[in-house]
């Protein structure tokens, strides 16, 4: 594990170290907090840590392919093409899946949305892709069935899928280390925020202390330092074609 990360395990055994007398969250057990720790890790994840993986799904006779287990979102979905660089498909929310006939003879080429035959020549309706927008393929996201329905216009046998990827299904997730102040934030105000004994001010303050303490983890993850801005002007300045 590198250096500026830390497991969920250690946090979680940092905090029932580091808790006072005086902590509201000082009954708390291991399970509660570990269990705050992984959806915590979950919201940071998605909102401002952004991890992407990348995978390539393979296309069946199905008009659609299945998204992956620990599937949260995706950052890129397109094809991978004969010059070794991937290429975007085009977004579909109006793609229709039911069985459909052209409403008359002859216009086709004028209303290709209307005609959709099965993903790779099935029975099923998704775009022809002989008038379709995109020469890569289209898409949408089914999110109910968790899977990507795709057209029957793809070339090639599988499209790659970049997406964030929920750890927390791991055994033992990792974190970056710009934002365990801000997990450390989010425990204590989950396991506070709904006892009776706890006073409401100290409610409002840890709450205010999780919304600060997320933001600082963005800042300082997204933020480059000058020599990083120096260095990629370095390297453009490299790679532009000389005139």
């Amino acid at each position: 594990m590198a250096s500026n990360y830390t497991n969920i395990s250690q946090i979680v055994e940092n905090y029932m170290i580091q808790r006072g007398e005086d902590d509201y969250s000082k009954y708390a057990e291991r399970g509660q907090v570990r269990h705050w720790a992984l959806l915590g890790y979950r919201e940071l994840q998605s909102d401002i840590l952004g991890e992407v993986k990348q995978t390539e799904l393979a296309i069946t006779s199905n008009p659609y392919v299945e998204l992956p287990a620990d599937y949260l979102d995706y950052t890129f979905i397109g094809v991978k093409g004969d010059d070794c660089k991937l290429h975007p498909m085009g977004q579909r929310e109006n793609m229709y899946f039911g069985t459909c006939i052209p409403s008359a003879a002859g216009t086709i080429d004028d209303l290709p949305w209307l005609y959709l035959v099965g993903g790779r020549g099935g029975s099923y309706g998704v775009p022809t892709g002989r008038n379709s927008n995109n020469a890569n393929g289209e898409y949408r996201i089914d999110k109910e069935n968790n899977r990507i329905e795709i057209s029957s216009n793809i070339n090639g046998s599988s499209i790659v899928l970049e997406y964030i990827a929920d750890a927390s299904l791991n055994a033992d997730p990792t974190l970056h280390k710009y934002a365990e102040m801000a997990l450390y934030a989010y425990i204590y105000y989950r396991l506070i925020s709904r006892k009776t004994s706890v006073p409401m001010n100290e409610k409002v303050r840890a709450e205010r202390e999780w919304i600060k303490e997320k933001k600082k983890a963005r800042r300082r993850l997204n933020s480059f330092t000058t020599e990083e801005v120096l260095e990629a002007l370095r390297i453009g300045n490299k790679q532009a074609p000389k005139v």
